[in-house]
């Protein structure tokens, strides 16, 4: 990928960068701590291996986002301090963000309960796509969720055990 701005272990601890385009760049390593990032587009980048920590930023601003190996625990995520490692999907028609209380679906924000009490009439309020994802994807949606309520989920690299075959 060609990315429009090269910004690798750079330190914006601290930095307000609210509304700002960071599209399409490579923050590897960069220190984003207590950093206010809100409406920030960040859609297309690479932020593996970023601190976040104490880091303000809207769930919206992480769609198309490289958050592999980005430890978003202790962010502040839509006014919510994230307590464990958010699970993020891109790849479905819209970006999904699930963290210890909240369930994102594209611009849709509610918890997991008010997720689970909507019906199909709800999400046509919505649109289309909705009721599509509802339909065929909410029982893994809320499977994640009651996992991710329930369950510590480990934060860092996952390490090869000896005689392991994984090929990147």
């Amino acid at each position: 990928m060609k990315y429009k701005t090269i910004a690798r272990n750079t330190d914006f601890s601290g930095s307000t960068l609210d509304d700002c385009d960071m599209s399409y760049g490579d923050y590897r390593g960069s220190n984003f701590s207590r950093c206010s990032a809100k409406r920030t587009k960040f859609t297309g980048s690479n932020l593996r291996g970023c601190n976040t920590v104490k880091m303000l930023i809207d769930g919206e601003s992480l769609i198309g986002v490289d958050t592999r190996m980005v430890n978003l625990k202790g962010s502040i995520i839509d006014g919510e301090e994230v307590k464990k490692q958010p699970i993020v999907i891109n790849g479905l028609p819209w970006f999904v963000l699930i963290t210890d209380n909240y369930m994102r679906l594209g611009c849709e924000r509610h918890t997991h309960q008010d997720w689970k009490n909507m019906k199909i009439k709800d999400m046509e309020k919505i649109g289309e796509i909705a009721v599509y994802i509802f339909q065929k994807y909410s029982s893994l949606l809320f499977t994640l969720c009651d996992l991710h309520s329930n369950t510590a989920i480990p934060t860092g690299v996952m390490q090869c055990q000896p005689n392991c075959n994984v090929s990147n």
